[in-house]
């Protein structure tokens, strides 16, 4: 989710038109930010590439409101679907689209109104495991608690998981080493964002390292 990130596999290709927050931003955003920790919005008419090599299904994850624009979705050039965000309701809500078989990449494209989108899911749908990676640079627990509650619960639901695994430390070590946090705090952050994260998803199991 940032401009430099560089692993195109993950974040697409998008082009510069679109306005990225992210909760992990010195400002607080403007946005309503669920589950993906960042919201992608364009006013105009942008673009945003995803390589869909192996995979025959996407979801597209993005806010509805009053006066919001559309998505043309197309899978190698060919028109896959088209969603609409303009509703009354200011609420998340997403769509899925099946990729036609051995299609390459699928390219999202805004019309002339404001469009906000989360992110998109790429899933094969086979029997497996899908495992969606939330990789915010800079997140902490406390950071990860920011999002918005609704949202968040929302979207976690949608995507049901099995197993939660929260991957965590490295940015809490560098803040207690620069004596901007105490052990204290960073402990109460943690137990906070696990007994959060249970509390959406009790039957799941949960699995902490770091």
């Amino acid at each position: 989710p940032t401009r430099g990130a560089g692993r195109t596999v993950r974040t697409g290709i998008a082009s510069d038109g679109w306005t990225i927050e992210k909760i992990t931003d010195r400002t607080w955003p403007k946005g309503v930010i669920g589950l993906s920790g960042v919201l992608y919005s364009a006013q105009g008419t942008e673009h945003a590439t995803f390589k869909t090599g192996g995979v025959d299904t996407a979801e597209v994850w993005f806010r509805t409101r009053p006066g919001g624009g559309a998505l043309e979705l197309t899978a190698d050039g060919k028109t896959v679907g088209r969603v609409i965000t303009d509703f009354p309701d200011d609420a998340p809500g997403y769509a899925r689209i099946d990729l036609p078989a051995g299609s390459s990449a699928l390219e999202l494209t805004t019309s002339g109104k404001p469009v906000q989108v989360y992110g998109v899911s790429l899933e094969q749908s086979k029997p497996g495991v899908i495992y969606d990676s939330i990789g915010l640079p800079g997140s902490t627990a406390k950071v990860l608690m920011r999002p918005d509650p609704a949202t968040f619960k929302h979207q976690l639901a949608q995507r049901h998981p099995s197993l939660l695994v929260l991957m965590l430390g490295g940015n809490e070590a560098f803040e207690l080493s620069r004596k901007r946090t105490t052990l204290e705090e960073t402990r109460a952050s943690m137990t906070t964002l696990v007994k959060h994260l249970r509390s959406l998803q009790p039957e799941a199991a949960c699995l902490m390292t770091g």
